[in-house]
């Protein structure tokens, strides 16, 4: 079933070769792609086994478009997670909308920076 889950990784991520994976994708545990397989991505990974095979759960981050959170399964289903937000909107018409907005961006934020800390996804 890995075959899926690489088939489905490498559409995701636009990877050609995803051969790179078979050794990642063997045994449980959390890592750091190899930047050259996945550029423009900086990809942190945990690899989990059950009873179906595999799965692989990514946090990643590409500096030229939004952070993606996903867990794709070995039958190659992508699973999408909320992420981290860069930006927020306001009406500068509302007095203190701008505080406000920020204040619920930072908000969260922290909450899935928690998340993403407690699956061992980024540095505590």
């Amino acid at each position: 079933m890995t075959t899926a889950l690489k088939a489905a990784f490498g559409q995701f991520f636009d990877c050609q070769d995803v051969n790179f994976l078979d050794e990642l994708l063997a045994q449980p545990g959390r890592g750091t792609m190899p930047w050259q397989y996945v550029t423009p991505w900086e990809i942190r990974y945990l690899v989990e086994l059950d009873a179906q095979g595999c799965s692989l759960e990514v946090y990643a981050v590409n500096r030229f478009t939004n952070d993606q959170h996903l867990k794709i399964d070995s039958a190659g289903v992508i699973s999408h997670f909320a992420s981290p937000v860069g930006y927020y909107a306001y009406d500068p018409a509302l007095e203190g909308d701008r505080e406000a907005q920020q204040q619920a961006m930072y908000t969260y934020n922290q909450a899935i920076y928690a998340e993403l800390r407690t699956k061992g996804l980024i540095e505590p």
